[in-house]
């Protein structure tokens, strides 16, 4: 999952990156709740509405990213809708410095993760395509030189959004482009003005020094509560996950996908007369299995593979070939469990694969030896198992569901109706 962030377009600064999600909602009031719903569930503050109202875009304010910053999602579905009627389409339009922003929106309703910036034009093509093999698309926006039949020229974003001034980039944007606040829960009002509040609360106690005694009275409670705001507000800021941390010793998904599907590559999976049964992936080995047709000869499979192993009773033969050395994976930091299952389903519904997750399990620090019982310190991370069935194009769906502290244990595979169905499992780490 991308994390939202600032693009110069022109001079001016635009948000890209939110995260939309759908809405159900017939009514003002039902929209409304259900995104204050999503803003206390994932920790959100800011959101922007779509044109239709069918989808809404969230982000967590930083110095950054403030209400009334503009929504460049939010800008450019208003334009094309303009211009060109679309409520289906993928826009892929190159900004400065190399950037690449990329678009997709379906009956309406912009993709959880449509709202992407790519820092290559390769990436952002292998994206475009992709999504263009998933469905019908009313218009297609890319560069030309792309060579996609059928699709628009991509407009110079200054010349669509309304930019005014002479030789100023100052860009004249409705308040429906503009990030808005969700709503203050008491907690996010401590933490947003935890610096005025501690000073008002300071001048409190400075204004009623040298009054009576009820006044004396009045300065140390004012001070016992700047002294509660001030433990409040320490408790409150994020903790750096303690290291070291398991899914920094662990490969990621997509190098291990990859390892596997080069290694089954090396094998021949059709020697005559032995039926293919299933491929396995896991604790660094590749093995493919055969079963006997009736007149499956041991000594033909052998000329054909000739490491296979035979199954005592002759019903079974199998290979195993280990897994090329895989590179270190980085320790990147992890977000919250609601953040990642939000992404994660959501890909899996854009992909027709049945998803499930398991509930986070807490880990705690282990007393090395010698060092008695450990002081039962709680780590700041959990583990989350997921598993992922029914898949035809594991390249496709690992790069959909991965993200910071995911990774896969194990592939299985079986062969139907002339095609690889996987199932695939493994770990989503998440923060406490």
């Amino acid at each position: 999952m991308s994390k939202p962030e600032i693009v110069a377009i022109g001079g001016a600064q635009l948000v890209v990156g939110l995260m939309w999600q759908p809405l159900s909602g017939s009514n003002t009031g039902e929209r409304q709740a259900e995104v204050k719903g999503f803003g206390k569930e994932l920790d959100l503050n800011l959101q922007v509405m779509h044109r239709e109202n069918l989808c809404v875009g969230l982000a967590k304010g930083n110095a950054g990213i403030k209400a009334g910053a503009v929504s460049l999602a939010a800008a450019m579905s208003d334009k094309l809708h303009a211009l060109h009627g679309a409520r289906d389409f993928i826009l892929v339009v190159e900004l400065e410095g190399g950037q690449w922003y990329y678009l997709a929106q379906k009956d309406g309703v912009i993709f959880p993760d449509g709202d992407q910036l790519y820092t290559s034009e390769d990436l952002a093509k292998s994206r475009f395509f992709e999504d263009s093999s998933l469905a019908d698309w009313g218009q297609i926006v890319v560069p030309s030189h792309w060579g996609v039949s059928g699709s628009l020229d991509v407009p110079e974003i200054e010349d669509v959004l309304p930019f005014k001034g002479k030789g100023k980039a100052k860009l004249n944007a409705p308040k429906q482009w503009k990030l808005t606040a969700i709503s203050v829960s008491p907690a996010q009002f401590v933490r947003e003005h935890a610096t005025s509040l501690v000073i008002i609360v300071a001048a409190i106690g400075t204004i009623v020094i040298g009054m009576d005694q009820l006044k004396a009275w009045q300065q140390q409670k004012a001070i016992a509560e700047a002294a509660r705001v001030a433990a409040e507000l320490a408790a409150m800021q994020e903790k750096e996950l303690p290291r070291p941390r398991p899914w920094g010793e662990i490969p990621h998904a997509s190098d291990l996908m990859r390892a596997c599907m080069r290694t089954v590559g090396s094998v021949h999976l059709f020697p005559g007369n032995w039926d293919l049964l299933g491929v396995h992936c896991g604790g660094g080995v590749m093995t493919v299995s055969w079963k006997p047709r009736p007149y499956g000869w041991i000594e033909h499979l052998k000329q054909v593979v000739p490491d296979v192993v035979i199954a005592t009773d002759g019903s079974l033969a199998s290979t195993t070939k280990p897994l090329p050395q895989l590179r270190t994976p980085t320790d990147e930091d992890v977000f919250t469990a609601n953040e990642r299952m939000v992404a994660m389903y959501a890909a899996a519904q854009r992909y027709g694969v049945k998803f499930t997750a398991t509930p986070p399990v807490t880990n705690t620090v282990q007393a090395l030896p010698g060092q008695g019982a450990a002081p039962g310190q709680e780590q700041l991370w959990e583990e989350m198992g997921w598993k992922a069935e029914g898949i035809t194009l594991p390249e496709v769906v690992i790069q959909a569901l991965d993200g910071n502290g995911f990774r896969l244990s194990a592939m299985n595979a079986q062969w139907r109706d002339g095609q690889f169905v996987w199932t695939m499992e493994g770990s989503q780490y998440v923060r406490k």
